[in-house]
């Protein structure tokens, strides 16, 4: 597991699980982030990179549900696979 090319990695994890005891004794709570403002040269260079990959891979949650058509046309434009959690 440790040789080979290296890549991207999805873990999914029962939602039963979650609620098990770790074992871990303190962990750190997320403050939040807000979401940044995003600018039309951010959208180019995003384009730009998924563009040059030789094989992009569009990951997403439940909340692109709603957005299935907009997934679909970007994974058509760009030659992505789509793989899709339940979150």
């Amino acid at each position: 597991m440790l040789s080979g090319c290296p890549g991207p990695v999805g873990v999914e994890v029962p939602a039963d699980v979650w609620g098990e005891d770790s074992g871990v004794s303190s962990v750190s709570a997320s403050t939040g982030v807000a979401a940044p403002a995003i600018s039309a040269d951010d959208i180019d260079a995003a384009a730009a990179l998924i563009k040059a990959a030789q094989r992009p891979l569009i990951v997403v949650g439940s909340g692109a549900q709603e957005h299935s058509d907009a997934v679909r046309a970007l994974a058509e434009q760009t030659g992505a696979g789509v793989m899709a959690f339940r979150t």
